[in-house]
């Protein structure tokens, strides 16, 4: 198991392979042999089969929300969405709301892998949709701040509100928020080059005629 980590590692996935698969024959039953396969066919950058022996480890355990999570996150990567949002449900109450219910969470993990995958598809509308929503829950920490301050105080929790205020200092800094805004930027600066694709050829044609 080690080993085939070390391959992967450095690069090569077809050794990689090779090793986990014996893995796999002599102790079928591993669970993290199944996470490490998917993880070399992601580092291969086959995103489908991933995605599929991923599924394949998570139903060798239905009640672990680990490999929930992670199968959702490879299904995404793989441009699965409906897949995706099916298993997402299984572990929120209401799933016939699931999408509203993952806004009301702040589940910015889904979001930004979701939105990601929009726009990998070309769904701009949509991705932008998903994107925006994550520029929205920072929105709201850095509001739901203020009602800490006072709390705060009365409870003497100084060390906490310290780490509150170092957080607010450098929110916008968050792994979250700086892959959405990336991801909106290539949105409209593409938005933008189509538009202006589709202006310099009318000009062109219409100098043409």
């Amino acid at each position: 198991m080690f080993l085939s980590q070390h391959y992967c590692q450095i690069g090569n996935t077809k050794k990689a392979l090779e090793v986990i698969n014996r893995a796999i024959k002599h102790t079928p039953t591993v669970i993290d042999l199944y996470l490490i396969k998917a993880r070399i066919y992601k580092k291969a950058g086959d995103a489908k089969v991933a995605s599929e022996w991923l599924e394949y480890a998570r139903e060798l355990d239905l009640a672990d929300r680990f490999l929930n999570t992670t199968s959702t996150r490879y299904l995404l990567r793989a441009d699965l969405i409906e897949s995706a949002e099916k298993i997402i449900s299984l572990f929120i109450k209401d799933s016939e709301n699931a999408r509203h219910n993952i806004y009301d969470m702040q589940v910015m993990w889904y979001e930004q892998e979701q939105g990601s995958s929009f726009y990998r598809q070309g769904k701009y509308g949509l991705a932008l949709k998903r994107l925006i929503s994550i520029s929205r829950h920072f929105m709201d920490i850095k509001d739901d701040q203020y009602d800490f301050h006072s709390y705060c105080f009365q409870k003497m929790t100084l060390t906490s509100y310290l780490s509150m205020l170092r957080l607010e200092d450098r929110l916008h800094g968050h792994k979250f928020y700086t892959r959405a805004a990336e991801v909106i930027v290539k949105i409209y600066l593409d938005l933008y080059d189509g538009t202006d694709t589709s202006q310099s050829t009318g000009k062109s044609s219409k100098q043409t005629q």
